[in-house]
């Protein structure tokens, strides 16, 4: 018997369909790709980790805000706070903060060392300063939490010797 006689009665290509007939599969992969290079492009140019800036005034000080727009679990994060331009030194300073917004940081750190910090029982946090200069920083320093939340939104409100001053900003968390 030859090759060419014998019949074959199933072949391993009998399930291959045409391109015509696969074409949600095509577009289905086609996206994935693209969704994935889109994901390795925000991490290769640092998207992650942008941050933003937010300025208001207490009285005669200036106050600069940088805090991160986006940022990723397990990265270290800063909000840094930035008071300058007042006439007399600021004898007494407060930073209120709300709980949400203090939890995204693990292993927090305050720069310079509160002289008190003290819960209010509504989920607000607030640190006293006695910085005795017309300018001073304070600096906000911690691991970001991986507790996963798309956004968190930040309510800060600074006195400064007795004139108050709120602020609101939000950072998004990135995968």
């Amino acid at each position: 018997m030859r090759l060419e006689d014998a019949h074959v009665s199933s072949s391993p290509f009998d399930d291959v369909i045409s391109g015509d007939q696969n074409r949600l599969r095509r577009a289905g992969s086609s996206i994935v790709i693209v969704v994935l290079v889109a994901f390795l492009l925000v991490g290769a140019f640092g998207l992650t980790e942008l941050t933003g800036t937010e300025s208001a005034k207490v009285g005669d000080t200036k106050i600069g805000v940088q805090y991160p727009k986006t940022i990723r679990a397990g990265n270290e994060g800063y909000l840094n706070l930035k008071f300058s331009g007042g006439k007399d030194p600021i004898e007494h300073l407060s930073v209120t903060v709300n709980e949400p917004y203090v939890v995204l940081f693990e292993d927090l750190i305050v720069y310079p060392t509160p002289d008190a910090q003290t819960t209010d029982g509504q989920g607000r946090v607030t640190f006293e300063f006695s910085p005795d200069s017309a300018d001073s920083t304070v600096q906000f320093v911690g691991d970001i939490s991986d507790q996963w939340q798309p956004t968190t939104t930040a309510h800060l409100e600074v006195e400064a010797d007795g004139e108050q001053q709120q602020l609101e900003f939000t950072t998004w968390r990135v995968p």
